[in-house]
């Protein structure tokens, strides 16, 4: 079976996977009613302390929601692949064990920004509409635009970062979910690696320091860091799985 193969049954899944779905369209619907909400608080009695202490409640209450959902989605696939011997079986019937790593990566990645866009995509648009309605649109963007300019950071260096920072993360949870083979400690070994990283990160953040590294140059280099992370546990996941007996 070919990487491709596998990532498209992993797409699959997760079109079937109804639970987790519903689940996610639930998270999106009460998101949509908070960025109303958030849209509509000049219009809101500020005086009425109820009504302004249900709306941060409600607030908190569902950004908990939405971080551990996320968090949590990555973990569910992967073991629930081990646990229902989907693994086993794959690698059973010749399929080869790099191949399959890097599809269940690239599935899982491609699955988590489909579950988050499900979530958060009509809020932002709506708190995105309000923005530019208020200050205009040309307006909107040229204040953005120009923070960037003050605090001398490059708009798609900080996306990268971002975007390699999002990376690491699923690669830690990828290699904890591999290592314990689904198992229920796989959080907590990811919370372990996040904890060790964060320490090896505090000590090279000397680095930046002895450099007088700001703006771009700090975000290039966070870059640097998240791809050894990426590369580090990536290394350790498929190292894990190769040497499994399933």
């Amino acid at each position: 079976m070919t990487g491709k193969l596998i990532f498209k049954m992993e797409m699959f899944k997760f079109k079937n996977d109804k639970k987790y779905l519903m689940t996610a369209g639930i998270i999106g619907v009460l998101n949509t009613i908070l960025a109303l909400m958030v849209i509509n608080m000049d219009v809101m009695n500020y005086y009425d302390y109820g009504m302004l202490g249900t709306v941060i409640g409600f607030y908190f209450m569902l950004m908990l929601g939405n971080i551990i959902f996320m968090f949590f989605y990555p973990f569910h696939v992967l073991s629930m692949d081990y646990k229902n011997n989907v693994i086993a079986t794959m690698i059973a019937s010749g399929v080869n064990r790099t191949k399959l790593f890097v599809s269940k990566i690239g599935a899982i990645i491609v699955n988590t920004i489909m579950i988050g866009l499900i979530t958060t995509f009509v809020p932002f648009v709506l708190l995105m509409l309000k923005a530019t309605y208020e200050a205009g649109f040309g307006i909107f963007f040229e204040e953005i635009l120009g923070f960037f300019q003050i605090v001398d950071i490059d708009f798609i260096s900080l996306m990268l970062m971002g975007l390699t920072s999002y990376l690491g993360m699923i690669m830690m949870m990828t290699a904890a979910s591999t290592i314990l083979k689904g198992g229920n400690l796989s959080f907590l070994l990811f919370i372990g690696f996040s904890m060790a990283t964060s320490i090896a990160t505090g000590i090279l953040s000397s680095i930046t320091t002895a450099f007088d590294l700001y703006g771009t140059g700090l975000i290039v280099y966070n870059i640097f860091i998240n791809l050894i992370i990426i590369a580090v546990f990536g290394y350790l996941g498929l190292s894990a799985i190769k040497k499994q007996n399933l």
